[in-house]
């Protein structure tokens, strides 16, 4: 078994902690979906990661997986917390397709293993929220939430929240009154006390699924509403939900992902190959990988483009394979933040132009796994 600094995951975090543009947007524009982050006016650094990814189960069909993760501030290394929730939730998700036709158990097991990879990080002092959805041809999408980020449906001019907060305001569903509001119940490395929301989406599912930070939807819900309402593109709502949150205040990191109802019509005739693709808002990156295989037993050999914000990292990401057994250390953090389409004119501006020495290309080979 290889060391956990060579595992996917690892790599996975290590690619979302590069050096990055203060914001960035993309569009996917296979998978009609868009992604924005932005650090805001306040914040001195993005602690917010997110991505689309597309990948294959073991049948060969494909599935979509959106997912964003918040560093929760006043904590260890927000950051850094966010890329190993992401990264190692990403991971898992991919292997789960390549074992078992079950999308709720990849779920599920993706967020247990991305809980422990930050709490064996940092016993409970370090974590983030984390919001995801999944779509496959096995059925109903599916949405996951831990912690105060997002999932909203929007369709016409309504917004519709699906997700819960995992505060006291969100689980009761009404405000209440004290300084005690923000504060999370549960995050992503907590340990062992973690119960992630996860359901299907209803039956009539349509219009488009947003995933967001509270740096965005600190604006009040219904103006949200009209942004997306008035876009005249998946890109665009992404690019003006973000900037409508810095021209507000921009309290805090600010970003989004918005992926059309029509990226459900998977196309189950299509198999993809055993290429992962995983976008950000930065970028793109390529795991290659054999069917069948488990991550824990890769020997990974990587190519890397000569980019030095990749290659030399100020900060190691290591996330463990094997924790020791978590325990809740009661935290209850206060979310405060440490200090393809072709383009419209005036549209978005792409990553790789704001920073012009990022390669968004990293490709990730990994041998069949030996028995």
């Amino acid at each position: 078994m290889t060391p956990a600094s060579h595992s996917t995951p690892a790599k996975l975090a290590t690619w979302f902690m590069r050096r990055t543009a203060l914001n960035g947007v993309r569009r996917v524009a296979p998978l009609n979906a868009a992604i924005a982050s932005d650090v805001g006016a306040v914040r001195q650094e993005n602690q917010d990661r997110v991505a689309v990814v597309r990948g294959s189960d073991l049948t060969g069909s494909p599935f979509i997986l959106a997912a964003l993760a918040d560093g929760i501030g006043g904590m260890k290394n927000g950051s850094e917390c966010a890329a190993i929730a992401l990264g190692t939730f990403i991971d898992c998700i991919a292997t789960e397709a390549q074992h078992n036709l079950d999308p709720l158990r990849w779920m599920e097991r993706a967020c247990t293993q991305a809980n422990m990879a930050v709490w064996s990080k940092h016993s409970g002092e370090g974590g983030s929220t984390l919001v995801a959805i999944l779509l496959t041809t096995l059925g109903q999408p599916i949405w996951l939430s831990v912690g105060d980020s997002r999932v909203y449906q929007a369709n016409g001019g309504n917004l519709l929240q699906l997700s819960r907060d995992d505060t006291l305001e969100g689980q009761l569903g009404k405000p209440i009154e004290g300084g005690r509001r923000s504060e999370l119940l549960q995050f992503v490395g907590i340990g062992e006390a973690l119960e992630p929301h996860v359901e299907y989406f209803p039956l009539d599912t349509n219009g488009t699924i947003l995933l967001t930070t509270d740096g965005v939807h600190f604006v009040e819900q219904e103006f949200l509403a009209r942004v997306v309402f008035h876009a005249p593109d998946i890109g665009l709502c992404a690019k003006r939900l973000t900037e409508v949150a810095k021209m507000l205040g921009g309290p805090d990191n600010a970003s989004v992902v918005a992926i059309s109802v029509e990226a459900l019509q998977v196309d189950s005739d299509a198999p993809l190959d055993s290429t992962l693709e995983v976008w950000d808002p930065f970028g793109e990156l390529q795991v290659l990988f054999e069917r069948g295989s488990r991550d824990s037993a890769y020997s990974a050999k990587t190519t890397i483009s000569p980019t030095k914000a990749v290659a030399e990292r100020d900060t190691a990401v290591n996330p463990a394979t094997t924790p020791s057994k978590p325990t809740n250390k009661g935290k209850q953090p206060k979310k405060s933040k440490s200090s393809k389409k072709p383009r419209q004119k005036d549209d978005i501006t792409d990553a790789n132009e704001d920073n012009p020495s990022e390669k968004p290309q990293l490709v990730i080979e990994f041998p069949r796994k030996t028995s």
